[in-house]
């Protein structure tokens, strides 16, 4: 296809971002979490126009192509980790940069607090455009899904917190929608059959910042968004685009007029972080010998 000019690119940024806000208004505040444990997750969308600033050891090396930069330039991304193996829970997991809430936090106050500590992004580049109804994981902790816009976001280079995070990456939006490196598992969990959504990505070094800069890295990396993290972020992208994923998003899909699963609204509350373990990425594709 054509590839937009830069004047409609931008337009067609700002129409998915103000579709965003306006589904995301529509949705009604959360409930009481009646003494459940409660955290938060920040989704950090920006402009894939304008990137954060690459990582120091590939400022000179082009993109190498892959299924997760496939999309044109003119679309909402978003930033993701992936923790620390060394961490108890979840250890090497792709997940958005999130936690528990301290007393007296709020969502939004503690979302953007961990993003800051994960990532060293700082609360005053963040717009909050809403938030996504409370998820409970299979530890039976309330997440709430705090959806933000990362502003001046090229003057902002990702720094892993090596305590937490071994390294972050980004993606496309609308990846999320697609079933290129998609595939799922079905499980039974709360008395619920819930759709595990595995995406299988390939992401150029440009989009990856790990804990230490290495000239060795390789032009490409393997990562798999899945669980809670894949669950949020397709609710995201559909409402976005106003669009169904080209997979099935629940065993009984029924998808309203305003994109949203109306199966998962229903059920969503009950989804899993962590079983079954996530598949093993692909390993990168060989270099071509001509």
């Amino acid at each position: 296809r054509l590839r937009p000019s830069a004047k409609s690119a931008d337009a067609m940024a700002h129409a998915l971002l103000a579709a965003l806000r306006r589904r995301l208004r529509d949705i009604a505040p959360p409930p009481p979490s009646n003494g459940a444990p409660a955290a938060a997750v920040l989704v950090p969308l920006f402009r894939s126009a304008t990137p954060p600033a690459p990582p120091t050891s590939t400022s000179n090396q082009p993109p190498a192509p892959n299924n997760a930069s496939s999309s044109s330039s003119d679309q909402l991304a978003v930033l993701l980790t992936r923790r620390s193996a060394k961490l108890r829970r979840h250890g090497g997991e792709v997940a958005l940069p999130g936690g528990r809430l301290d007393p007296g936090e709020t969502a939004r106050d503690a979302a953007l607090r961990e993003a800051h500590e994960e990532c060293g992004l700082p609360p005053s580049k963040v717009t909050i455009l809403g938030e996504l109804d409370p998820m409970l994981s299979k530890h039976k902790v309330w997440v709430t899904p705090v959806v933000g816009l990362v502003e001046d976001i090229s003057s902002f280079k990702p720094t892993p917190n090596p305590g937490e995070v071994d390294s972050i990456f980004w993606v496309p939006l609308e990846s999320m929608l697609s079933s290129k490196g998609h595939s799922h598992t079905d499980i039974e969990l709360f008395n619920t059959t819930l759709r595990i959504h595995n995406f299988d990505v390939e992401v150029d070094a440009t989009r990856i910042w790990r804990c230490s800069d290495d000239s060795k890295s390789p032009s490409s990396e393997n990562f798999v968004i899945w669980g809670l993290t894949s669950a949020i972020l397709v609710r995201i992208a559909m409402l976005a685009h106003d669009a169904a994923p080209e997979f099935e998003f629940g065993p009984s899909a029924d998808l309203t007029d305003d994109g949203r699963d109306e199966h998962t609204r229903r059920n969503v509350p009950a989804v899993s972080l962590g079983t079954p373990s996530p598949p093993s990425p692909s390993p990168p594709s060989p270099p071509s010998s001509s």
